[in-house]
């Protein structure tokens, strides 16, 4: 009879020691897998954030020349106007010269 009760206590030690094993290995591997998740959102996110900052300081930077080379042709337009309009003898007294004003 001692026998059958050591066997039974035995096999319920062993069962409890399998199952808090499993238990154990399924919640390891749970927390990993969320690391593995959460550490992949993190890598798109930064990636995604690199990408859109990058796109943005080269739409600036092409808006900025963009303004820099309009500039820059409106006064050799005007230079250019003033040349023919302006007669250089009366020292731009009579004749009417062209302006450029650039307003943003």
């Amino acid at each position: 009879m001692i026998t059958v009760v050591v066997v039974v206590v035995v096999v319920v030690v062993v069962v409890v020691v399998v199952v808090v094993v499993v238990v154990v290995v399924v919640v390891v591997v749970v927390v990993v897998a969320v690391v593995v998740v959460v550490a992949v959102v993190v890598v798109v996110v930064v990636v995604v954030v690199v990408v859109v900052v990058v796109d943005l300081v080269v739409v600036v930077a092409a808006a900025v020349v963009g303004v820099v080379v309009v500039v820059a042709a409106a006064a050799v337009v005007v230079e250019a106007i003033n040349k023919f309009v302006v007669d250089p003898n009366d020292n731009f007294k009579k004749s009417k010269k062209v302006t450029f004003t650039f307003v943003s």
